[in-house]
């Protein structure tokens, strides 16, 4: 799938960097193809990481935050992802509390949310890798902690609530996901810097997140270029197959690529 969008010019490719599965558990992972919901989080209080001053460049992009929230004072966030999609979590750069727990995921499997993306911190990591368990033989339903279909994946992990310093603000609002890794220094912050920074990945609520657990690694398809993508799937399918064949027969890489590529 990125090399679909490697070759639609797509920002990373589709791919979500550094967000990996928690669940090291599952015999025969399969991927899961869903659309995206999103949950914006931001600090309790203003900081300097979502407010810089005038004049001052930060490696990593602001995130656009709307200045009211969308989410109603009688709901928590967990009710409005809609069923069926893969809720993408965002969190402030740099905190280290988590913004998903297992209550907070019992509540999104019960509610028919298919997964948790977190660009931040998760937290309880043996009962949500649980929630993603297919159900035992003995089972005569999907219904309980585990079940098939469910998956958690995150940047981090943590032992601390989203109350320490994180609150969700906004739903289904669009989210930019860098490859620019936050500066923990002065010195790393120069050289991040000094670098041109790589375009965002640019994630609406409705496009198609695929996560391969198998692979270890998740990608956002834009909805408008869905069609194109799956239009290319076959041909770059076949012509690896060739390039494979190719190579075990004895060929250089080169050679395989410049015939079939």
């Amino acid at each position: 799938v990125s090399d679909a969008l490697l070759k639609l010019k797509i920002p990373q490719a589709g791919f979500l960097p550094d967000i990996l599965p928690i669940n090291y558990n599952n015999p025969s992972p399969k991927p899961i193809v869903a659309p995206v919901s999103t949950v914006l989080f931001v600090p309790k209080t203003p900081s300097s990481s979502t407010t810089p001053a005038t004049g001052e460049t930060t490696a990593t992009p602001i995130p656009i935050i709307p200045q009211e929230s969308n989410i109603p004072q009688t709901k928590h966030w967990t009710d409005l992802p809609t069923p069926g999609t893969i809720v993408l979590l965002q969190q402030p750069s740099g905190q280290i509390c988590a913004v998903c727990g297992d209550i907070l995921a019992t509540r999104l499997k019960v509610r028919g949310v298919k997964g948790i993306v977190a660009d931040g911190r998760v937290r309880d990591i043996i009962s949500l890798s649980d929630l993603c368990q297919a159900p035992s033989t003995a089972s005569t339903s999907g219904e309980g902690r585990g079940g098939a279909g469910f998956t958690v994946w995150s940047r981090g992990t943590s032992t601390v609530g989203t109350g320490l310093a994180a609150q969700a603000w906004c739903v289904d609002v669009p989210l930019s996901v860098t490859n620019n890794p936050t500066p923990t220094s002065n010195t790393t912050a120069v050289a991040a810097s000094s670098e041109t920074p790589s375009p965002s990945l640019q994630v609406h609520p409705g496009d198609i997140i695929v996560c391969d657990e198998g692979e270890r690694g998740s990608v956002v398809i834009p909805l408008s270029k869905l069609d194109e993508v799956l239009k290319l799937l076959p041909e770059l399918k076949e012509a690896d197959e060739k390039c494979i064949a190719d190579v075990e027969s004895g060929v250089d890489v080169r050679e395989a690529f410049r015939r079939h590529r």
